[in-house]
């Protein structure tokens, strides 16, 4: 019990610097310094604060595991790890797409962000390295590895599907609430793309799996946007 309790302690503390720190920088910056010298490089700025707080949480989550999942020396092999987490990220990409169609079927608006995120890209090389590295892996250690992780346990008992389901579920919710995007549409696809990252590192019992399949849906991203022509909205 204690060392639950302890956990949970640790991982709030985590999650409150993630939301209200490393999320809330450019708002900080602005707000503090003047001039164009930051919102010219907000970009840079952002990566480098995600780079930081993403090696200082990787080292401090693996010499204090917080969770059993991480704890569990029963790991799936390297091989079959990436190859599930590279169909992972696949499957992540095709679903959200698949959702997005289903929804304009109902006459649901489903904005293409195909034109944007290609817009930021040509504008600005360091954002690719922002999407495809800075974002999962800060997203992963915080949402998989703290959040899921220790909702998991705290579940314990019990059918293990819904174990499993529950914190999976509720960390969708919980990045939906700090999404600057809250529709039907974005609740959707988190809920799915956070049940499937989830269920990478709930199998392979490694983070690290789940981080390689969000890099590739981040890379399936990026080149559906910079090799499609966008939809228009319905």
């Amino acid at each position: 019990m204690q060392t639950k309790v302890r956990n949970f302690v640790i991982s709030s503390l985590i999650a409150v610097i993630y939301f209200l720190g490393v999320l809330k920088i450019p708002y900080y910056l602005n707000r503090f310094f003047k001039g164009t010298y930051i919102g010219n490089n907000i970009v840079g700025v952002l990566l480098t604060a995600n780079f930081i707080f993403a090696i200082l949480l990787f080292v401090f989550l693996k010499k204090v595991n917080i969770n059993s999942i991480s704890k569990n020396v029963d790991k799936e092999g390297f091989k079959k790890a990436v190859l599930l987490a590279v169909v992972s990220g696949v499957l992540v990409f095709v679903g959200g797409k698949f959702t997005d169609y289903v929804l304009k079927l109902f006459k649901y608006v489903v904005i293409d962000d195909t034109i944007r995120i290609r817009n930021i890209l040509e504008n600005n090389n360091l954002m690719f390295f922002y999407m495809v590295l800075a974002v999962p892996v800060v997203q992963e250690l915080v949402y998989r590895n703290v959040i899921f992780g220790n909702l998991y346990d705290i579940y314990e008992g019990g059918y293990e599907c819904v174990r499993f389901l529950t914190p999976a579920f509720l960390t969708g919710v919980i990045f939906c609430i700090f999404s600057s995007s809250l529709t039907l549409p974005t609740f959707v696809k988190v809920i799915y793309t956070s049940s499937v990252l989830s269920f990478v590192y709930y199998k392979t019992k490694r983070i690290e799996t789940s981080i390689l399949a969000n890099v590739v849906y981040n890379l399936c991203v990026i080149l559906f946007a910079l090799f499609t022509k966008p939809t228009s909205v319905l």
